[in-house]
């Protein structure tokens, strides 16, 4: 096939007597470009800020001036089906449509993964080991298909500890770490065993992206926590 070389021809003109071929580039080149089709769907002044948060994609409020927009920066590459969408999310705070969740899932799954951190893995403790005990649970819950490396984290053993940070499952290294704090003997064993259960959860069930929000505790995630034995107890002894 020959091509032309006539540099009076513009770029998207349909060549004669054959078909056009279509280069796709990127929708939206920057953050102005952005607002300002948001702002053109509105009808109102858009106050836009870009965030790298996966945890809240999307967060709108609205003020005397305008909208006040937060976004996470994968919209710059949304089309005008999905920011149609956005805009009328930011406009009758419904339900977004199935358009934006699809449109995040996509852009999620297809993000190049960053190389993760080299993690220390330290699962003995004074007085627990981790290891053990994530055996233990794989066994009686999971039928000993989980394979995630747990450690204990960093912190320090603090009686302020709060509540939310006992453990946490990093999705990006594939770990589980808990706070030492749990490393007591005072601490019973079917507690330890529940907060490693619950972070076990999360690295199985993962992360469902809901509203434009990641929701890491879902109807499921709370039905199989209750699953655990002495899941009353466990809750109660956290207080």
């Amino acid at each position: 096939m020959t091509r032309s070389n006539d540099p009076s021809r513009r770029k998207g003109d349909r060549p004669a007597g054959g078909s056009m071929e279509q280069l796709c580039l990127p929708l939206v080149s920057d953050e102005r470009d952005l607002r300002e089709r948001l702002e053109s769907s509105l009808r109102r002044p858009v106050h836009l800020v870009l965030t790298d948060n996966h945890v809240s994609m999307i967060r709108v409020r609205t003020a005397p001036d305008g909208v006040r927009l937060r976004l996470h920066r994968i919209f710059l590459d949304a089309g005008d089906e999905v920011l149609r969408e956005v805009a009328r999310f930011a406009r009758t705070r419904k339900k977004p449509g199935p358009l934006i969740g699809d449109f995040i899932r996509g852009h999620l799954r297809d993000r190049p993964e960053q190389p993760p951190r080299s993690v220390r893995i330290e699962p003995r403790g004074r007085h627990y080991n981790l290891q053990v005990i994530f055996d233990k649970i794989n066994q009686i819950y999971f039928d000993g298909r989980l394979s995630v490396p747990i450690t204990w984290s960093q912190g320090k053993a603090s009686r302020h500890v709060r509540r939310r940070i006992l453990g946490s499952y990093s999705s990006r290294t594939g770990t589980i770490r808990i706070h030492p704090w749990l490393d007591r003997k005072t601490v019973p064993p079917f507690v330890l065993e529940y907060v490693v259960y619950h972070e076990m959860l999360h690295a199985d069930l993962g992360a469902e992206v809901r509203n434009g929000r990641r929701v890491v505790h879902s109807a499921e995630f709370r039905r199989r926590e209750r699953l655990y034995a002495r899941w009353n107890e466990a809750e109660a002894w956290r207080g």
